[in-house]
């Protein structure tokens, strides 16, 4: 027999792919009470084939551990448990699980692999769907740590995205752990939990892991729908939620799913702001042939006075656009239960209050539109602000809570915005309650938006 060399047999392997273990089950084989009708494929830990239950008829994708140490055996009960608790549609129906032969397996629902979407509604719709997943697992206290194309497939009944695989999802309060327990090294070069190119940098460098480390890799998604060259409309989110520092995404996932929603707003209020800008034109031009060009002389024969339309439009603009030197002048102030009860009905104006408005005491001011007050407000811990009937208030205040401890209720179609502040860290938000629909509107709070309801609503609801 020929003997071949070292060398010689490591170019042979080397030609050689790896050559795979054939499935540990076979076809017609029983676990528990799924039959195997098909190997599907085999992940990191696991082997997946297509069953069918032999009681109820129900196809499903049958996930088997093939790791028997504690480690994986772990990670398998907790992606058990929580698709076990997940009702988004975002996630695959769960049918059952349980241990044969020493092996533990999970019925689940059979999905489809998907293609990434490239046009902009689509890549919204798409991310949308995963990004309400995601905000459902951090709403139970856990983060996914490895959103992926690879670990998103479709449900062929209705085409929805299905973000699938937590083995490696971790409660938050697991994941403040020290560099040690974090990596592991193989051939020299440190390694951590998550897929390089869309997990975030904490992920391999031992920080702390948190819903931060999500939005970057929701970010990275949708970067990869458009190949790494995102349109206008995608830039500053993609950035924003890709930032190597966690502090500098989104705060939520929520604020990542807004920022998707309003992503075309800037465009649509300067086309607003343009057909506006003709329209005025138009009027003018209009303006300019009417039928009385020239003063009224009384004293010619046959010529009629000129109604002043100039006075009255002064008196038009002044009546629609006010400015108070107090707030509280607006309405009347009665007390109710030992707080100052200030009640304003705006009846169409626009107000500007230029000096600041410190509410004081216990003290609750009722706004009710529609019309339009600009000040800067702030308060202490007993004042509140309630915002019904299409009012609207842009707080010019500089003064994020809890510096300012003011309560404010948003009611049915009615609208508040703080210009002078950014985007807000998480206490911010811990102020305001949207906390009556009763007359069917629809509430908005943003910072740093437009002036107005409907340009806020325009912004929102485009997709």
């Amino acid at each position: 027999m020929y003997d071949l060399g070292s060398k010689e047999m490591e170019k042979i392997l080397r030609s050689h792919g790896p050559f795979e273990s054939p499935p540990v089950h076979s076809s017609g084989e029983c676990v528990g009470d799924w039959r195997i009708l098909a190997f599907l494929g085999r992940g990191g830990s696991s082997e997946i084939y297509r069953a069918a239950n032999v009681v109820t008829g129900i196809i499903a994708a049958l996930k088997i551990l093939s790791k028997t140490d504690d480690h994986a055996r772990e990670r398998f009960k907790r992606e058990v448990r929580l698709l076990a608790e997940m009702r988004s549609v975002a996630f695959p129906k769960f049918y059952g699980a349980g241990e044969f032969g020493g092996r533990l397996y999970l019925a689940e629902e059979l999905l489809e692999p998907i293609e990434l979407p490239s046009r902009d509604r689509d890549v919204a719709r798409f991310v949308l769907c995963v990004a309400s997943g995601v905000e459902e697992l951090h709403g139970l206290g856990f983060i996914h740590r490895d959103i992926k194309p690879g670990n998103i497939m479709r449900r062929p009944s209705t085409g929805e995205s299905v973000l699938i695989d937590m083995g490696l999802a971790k409660g938050s309060e697991e994941t403040a752990q020290t560099r040690n327990e974090t990596l592991s090294v193989v051939d020299g070069r440190a390694v951590g939990v998550g897929t390089p190119g869309f997990s975030a940098p904490e992920q391999f460098i031992g920080g702390r892991i948190s819903a931060a480390t999500d939005i970057h890799a929701l970010g990275m998604l949708a970067n990869a729908c458009f190949n790494g060259n995102p349109p206008i409309a995608w830039t500053e989110i993609i950035r924003r939620s890709t930032s190597s520092i966690p502090e500098q995404r989104y705060a939520t996932v929520a604020e990542f799913m807004s920022a998707i929603r309003r992503r075309h707003a800037a465009r649509y209020f300067l086309l607003c702001a343009i057909a506006l800008c003709i329209a005025v034109a138009i009027i003018i031009s209009f303006s300019g042939k009417a039928s009385c060009p020239q003063p009224a002389d009384e004293s010619s024969p046959g010529r009629a006075a000129c109604p002043q339309a100039a006075a009255d439009t002064t008196t038009q603009s002044a009546d629609a656009k006010t400015e108070s030197e107090n707030l509280f002048d607006l309405g009347t102030t009665s007390q109710e239960a030992g707080i100052a009860v200030t009640k304003i009905m705006l009846g169409g104006k626009d107000v500007t209050i230029p000096k600041e408005v410190v509410l004081d005491g216990k003290r609750k001011v009722i706004i009710e539109g529609p019309g339009r007050i600009t000040a800067s407000i702030c308060g202490n811990m007993g004042t509140s602000i309630v915002l019904c009937k299409n009012a609207t208030l842009i707080n010019l205040t500089d003064k994020p809570y809890p510096v300012s401890r003011i309560r404010y209720s948003v009611r049915g179609n009615a609208y508040l915005n703080f210009k002078n502040l950014d985007w807000p860290v998480k206490s911010d938000i811990g102020n305001v309650y949207v906390d009556d629909l009763s007359e069917g509107g629809r509430p908005i709070v943003l910072f740093r938006g437009p002036d107005t309801f409907e340009e806020a609503l325009l912004g929102i609801v485009v997709f």
